[in-house]
């Protein structure tokens, strides 16, 4: 592959935690026992999903009384007083995003997360300019794992499929960016099997890693 015009990172999982004991799964499992559920684990279909589409999940599995709008509310506002106790960005997070915008020029945030998730991410990983694009499950009608995330922010680039490269870490993310056409590099997470993610592009250890990608090797 030719050097990318653009290099396109997902967030949960690449730039910030969403393993055993990340913010996400925490905030849920403080959520469900408001509803005297104590027993939720990591659920690894669930990484790279939004928050809309988990707790529309959760309400079905545990026949929850609250509508879809109101669990995902609540789980926010759960989940943002997590982020005031401890930082969930990934050592070496900042430094290649820095990386990519160095050696390629544009970059993009293509996430299932909120624009205001988004927000607070780019903060606390202070690149709130850096992203020429940004797109969220606020900007398409279906997230993650179908392709409309990857597709918009392509034509939001005003770029083609193989101009660009994608840094995913799910299951869900990785079928959104192949089914967009897009050539994408994973980071392997503890959950998952390298021979899930047939057709990536590479598959690596931890976020530094994927540097060399950036220059086309």
């Amino acid at each position: 592959m030719s050097t990318p015009r653009a290099i396109i990172f997902d967030v949960d999982g690449v730039l910030v935690d969403d393993g055993f004991a990340g913010p996400h799964l925490r905030a849920t499992q403080e959520l469900l026992r408001e509803y005297g559920i104590d027993d939720h684990e990591l659920d690894p279909d669930f990484l790279g999903r939004s928050a809309r589409d988990i707790m529309g999940i959760l309400r079905e599995r545990y026949d929850l009384p609250d509508d879809v709008a109101t669990l995902e509310q609540k789980k926010h506002d759960i989940f943002f007083r997590l982020l005031q106790d401890r930082s969930p960005v990934l050592l070496g997070a900042r430094e290649t995003v820095l990386a990519a915008k160095e050696i390629v020029g544009r970059i993009a945030m293509a996430t299932s997360g909120t624009d205001r998730y988004v927000a607070k991410i780019k903060g606390m990983l202070q690149l709130e300019g850096a992203f020429d694009v940004t797109v969220t499950s606020d900007h398409v009608t279906h997230a993650k794992p179908a392709p409309d995330i990857y597709q918009e922010t392509l034509r939001q680039l005003k770029l083609t499929p193989g101009d660009c490269l994608v840094v995913e870490d799910s299951v869900n993310g990785f079928y959104a960016a192949r089914a967009a056409g897009i050539s994408t590099v994973i980071i392997l997470p503890p959950t998952r099997t390298a021979a899930e993610y047939e057709g990536a592009r590479a598959i690596v250890g931890n976020i530094r890693e994927v540097v060399p990608y950036f220059r086309g090797t």
